[in-house]
């Protein structure tokens, strides 16, 4: 009798192992990671869980796929500023022996919401020269005219001689070069930092409109 179980046991083995191989499944789900201050660079460490739903089973790994090319299989991948964007992720799933039984494709969405990837904008001024005009003798300077490439989430103020506002009014009493400071202001909504620079603007009179002494 000893015996009969003996063999109907041996029979059994290979059945159970095979079930057991396949007991191992992989399940996936998509995944957003959202990058986050590091060191020494903004990055974000996504975790082969985080891509398996609760069907899934066994040991598990992912591997993401770039220009059509399957990445080397980790429990984990970090992922950096480069990475922003979709990408395709493989989940498998590993029998006790580490061999890939089962697998499954997920979606990657690597965002940055706090733009810790873009450099922060610093305004770029640019001198100007401001010409007298027969209209009154003024010329009349936005602050805009006076920044490089100005940014449309920002607006621009100026300040000059002790007074603040978006533009200011030359006249002859002004001829020669003043100094203006341009301050740049993320606009309300969007992200960023207020930065400032100097720039010079040459009153100038060419056609002699002023009279008297003073800058041609």
């Amino acid at each position: 009798m000893q015996t009969f179980y003996y063999s109907l046991l041996l029979l059994a083995l290979p059945l159970l192992t095979m079930q057991t191989a396949q007991a191992q499944t992989a399940a996936c789900q998509n995944v957003t990671a959202t990058i986050a201050a590091g060191s020494p660079n903004p990055q974000v460490t996504v975790q082969a869980g985080q891509f398996a739903t609760p069907n899934s089973s066994g040991t598990l790994q992912i591997a993401i796929i770039r220009n059509n090319t399957v990445g080397a299989r980790a429990a984990s991948h970090t992922l950096s500023c480069a990475d922003i964007g979709t990408h395709t992720v493989m989940l498998y799933a590993l029998n006790p022996n580490m061999v890939a039984v089962d697998s499954c494709a997920a979606t990657l969405t690597v965002s940055d919401p706090s733009n810790l990837c873009s450099p922060a904008y610093q305004v770029i001024c640019q001198n100007i020269n401001a010409p007298l005009s027969v209209n009154g003798n003024v010329y009349v300077v936005q602050a805009s005219q006076l920044v490089f490439q100005p940014n449309p989430n920002y607006n621009y103020s100026m300040q000059w001689n002790g007074a603040t506002g978006n533009s200011f009014t030359f006249g002859c009493a002004h001829r020669g070069s003043q100094t203006v400071i341009i301050t740049a202001t993320p606009q309300a909504g969007t992200t960023g930092a207020t930065s400032t620079c100097t720039a010079i603007v040459n009153v100038t009179d060419p056609n002699n409109l002023c009279g008297g002494a003073g800058t041609p």
